[in-house]
């Protein structure tokens, strides 16, 4: 929390639960907003202050959010997504993988993971449903099985290593209301996919790549420079990290000389505006 704000020193307000305040830099003054209480506490005052936004010549190219990388490879990065960035990226998801109003989408990511802004509203826009998972039910398997099976979940978002404790719970076979699952945040290894489409009846995506090349980096979507990749059993094509896909629309690619820092370069309405 203490690098985020620091990214954004003059942020209005800081969105969190009463048991994190603790952690938050005693350089920063301004309000905080708790969820889990009836009214945040705003400093030494109890009495949460209005916040307020003139909100004036908005455009597409208006910040949406800023969202953070894991830290993996050192400090974490705040990645700047537009909304015109969103907008690609939901756009092309249903084009590509088209919901309908009989589905139904799993909301079972924490807002810290990118993918939870396609979970809420890519159903949204098309009419379908968005089925709200329990506080910490993502890292529960057989809640997602009962929950699958129950509401009739027919698409979600899996990191590989959830998905490998899923398909290892018993009944996880009834999840046949699945029709589409996506994959992200880690390599797909290739007897982790094989063994999901021996067990269901449902498309595999997996959409791995680096995140500040994501329509909404980091994590959740599929790689900007990449959409995502069609998994078929037995396929044994290079692995993600060493593919070169197509861009997705309104996105473009370069394959950049050795002497430059990045080996793949991309820009368009599915990219971060950068690390802040």
């Amino acid at each position: 929390m203490a690098a985020m704000l620091a990214d954004v020193s003059d942020a209005p307000v800081c969105v969190t639960h009463e048991r994190n305040l603790v952690l938050l830099p005693p350089e920063f003054t301004s309000h905080r907003l708790c969820l889990d209480l009836p009214s945040a506490p705003s400093g030494a005052d109890a009495t949460p202050a209005p916040v307020v936004a003139e909100i004036t010549g908005m455009t597409p190219a208006n910040l949406a959010y800023v969202i953070h990388t894991s830290g993996s490879t050192g400090k974490p990065k705040g990645c700047l997504n537009t909304h015109a960035g969103i907008r690609n990226r939901l756009l092309w998801m249903q084009d590509a993988y088209r919901l309908t109003g009989d589905d139904r989408v799993l909301h079972k990511t924490p807002v810290s993971f990118d993918p939870f802004v396609w979970e809420i509203f890519w159903p949204l826009i098309v009419g379908a449903r968005v089925v709200v998972a329990k506080p910490e039910g993502h890292k529960d398997a057989a809640y997602l099985v009962r929950t699958i099976i129950e509401q009739d979940v027919t698409t979600m978002h899996f990191v590989p290593s959830m998905m490998r404790r899923f398909l290892a719970e018993p009944g996880v076979a009834g999840c046949t209301p699945l029709r589409q699952v996506f994959c992200s945040g880690e390599a797909l290894p290739y007897d982790l996919r094989d063994h999901f489409l021996a067990t269901l009846d449902a498309e595999l995506y997996n959409l791995y790549g680096p995140p500040r090349r994501r329509s909404m980096s980091p994590t959740s979507t599929a790689n900007a420079a990449n959409p995502a990749r069609w998994c078929r059993s037995g396929d044994r094509s290079p692995t993600p990290e060493r593919t070169f896909w197509t861009p997705i629309c309104n996105r473009c690619r370069w394959v950049c000389p050795a002497s430059c820092s990045s080996a793949v370069s991309g820009s368009g309405a599915a990219t971060s505006t950068g690390p802040t």
